[in-house]
């Protein structure tokens, strides 16, 4: 437990990190409550005190390196398959897409979690840390593949200060790294959140950069998500003829890539940019 990140945790957290079957972790975690050890505020919800924090994590960082990487590897790993599952359709291929996500390391503890999007609620103040604890262990890459994981839940429930701050961090990390990809995944995220808030400019340059990346890269259909956003924020910033463009050259890519839902959502895109404007005058 002294290696979890976060002030709170639930079974499945503890399970993950000492790589024990829920049912024992469960029990371990009751013995511990009852010697006060540990507290439970909220049932099923656990936390050290921070004198027993500190002297737990002072006995985890005696334990070897590899030992150390690992449990941080299953917390995160848990955590990341927890969040993945919320998204649907079409946003759930593309950010299966995006993860590359496998097979959890611990699939009885992912099948444990019943109310994803609880979990993504509870988890939410802590995914900076938690990306900083990967990040610290060896595992940069989630630093990235968190945040991404939950930018569905954060974006819909309005947590734009979220998004901005876990993917700019997200940026750095994955620049630091030198991964490219992930640098522009992160931005075609970031994006969205200075759209929202009004920052055009830092969203139509942030979406650039993924363009830009994503072309160096052939990832064409990702280009392609790219070049739709940034008709989208083209149009915000009263761009009507950029935005438009943009959508018909990521129309043009997905027809090439013979992406028919993407076809679909950049015409929906299209038709929305053209209500501000005389349709004739374009013709």
């Amino acid at each position: 437990l002294g290696l979890h990140p976060g002030v709170r945790f639930g079974a499945t957290a503890a399970a993950a990190l000492a790589d024990l079957p829920l049912d024992e972790a469960e029990d371990l975690l009751d013995a511990l409550v009852d010697v006060h050890l540990v507290d439970e505020p909220e049932p099923g919800g656990y936390r050290l005190h921070d004198l027993i924090r500190e002297y737990a994590a002072t006995l985890a960082a005696g334990e070897p390196a590899a030992e150390r990487r690992d449990a941080v590897n299953r917390l995160l790993d848990f955590h990341l398959h927890a969040i993945a599952v919320t998204g649907m359709g079409a946003q759930r291929q593309n950010l299966i897409r995006d993860l590359r996500l496998g097979e959890p390391l611990r699939k009885d503890l992912a099948a444990a979690v019943t109310d994803h999007v609880a979990h993504v609620e509870r988890e939410r103040p802590h995914l900076a840390v938690h990306g900083e604890a990967g990040v610290a262990a060896g595992l940069p890459e989630y630093a990235w593949l968190l945040p991404r994981a939950a930018w569905r839940h954060l974006f819909t429930r309005g947590y734009l200060a979220d998004i901005a701050t876990l993917h700019e961090r997200a940026m750095a990390v994955a620049g630091e790294h030198g991964d490219r990809s992930a640098v522009a995944m992160s931005a075609n995220s970031l994006a969205s959140a200075y759209s929202r808030l009004g920052r055009h400019d830092d969203a139509r340059r942030t979406l650039e950069l993924c363009v830009r990346l994503r072309r160096e890269l052939g990832d064409e259909a990702g280009m392609a998500k790219a070049i739709g956003n940034l008709g989208v924020v083209s149009v915000g910033m009263g761009r009507y003829a950029d935005g438009i463009e943009a959508c018909r050259e990521s129309m043009r890519i997905c027809r090439r890539l013979g992406d028919d839902s993407g076809i679909a959502m950049r015409h929906d895109l299209l038709g929305n940019e053209l209500c501000p404007l005389d349709r004739d005058g374009l013709a």
